[in-house]
């Protein structure tokens, strides 16, 4: 083993340089594993977790999209139905002669009307 400052030879399982006094990290013992297992487990179970949160939030943006599309399309075909007006019918000339003539009957009877009511107040104030 050697030293990382002055490079000088050490003996194994030194902490501290002889030289030069620096301290020296141990090296595992032959043999033994670096790290756990735990630590390589803890990070797929993670990322299985933000995987599977991502996807469920694709999946709901996904479904509300739709869901806010159907009733935009619902409110679209109700207001289409509400604005609709019925156009009417074209009028032929024997039907607007009849309207014309009904409308002077109806004009002729209200004149008689109030005629009638003011010869019936002259009478009422004479007497």
């Amino acid at each position: 083993m050697r030293c990382v400052k002055c490079s000088k030879d050490m003996p194994p399982g030194a902490a501290f340089c002889a030289s030069c006094g620096a301290r020296v990290k141990a090296a595992p013992p032959a043999g033994e594993k670096r790290g756990a297992p735990w630590i390589a487990i803890g990070s797929i179970v993670a990322g299985l977790g933000i995987l599977g949160a991502s996807g469920y939030w694709g999946y709901a943006n996904y479904a509300a999209k739709e869901e806010a599309a159907q009733k935009a399309a619902e409110a679209e075909k109700t207001a289409t139905t509400l604005v609709s007006v019925k156009k009417p019918a074209p009028v032929s000339a024997e039907d607007a002669a009849e309207r014309a003539e009904i409308l002077a009957a109806q004009q002729a009877l209200s004149k008689a009307i109030l005629a009638e009511e003011a010869m019936a107040k002259a009478k009422a104030g004479a007497q």
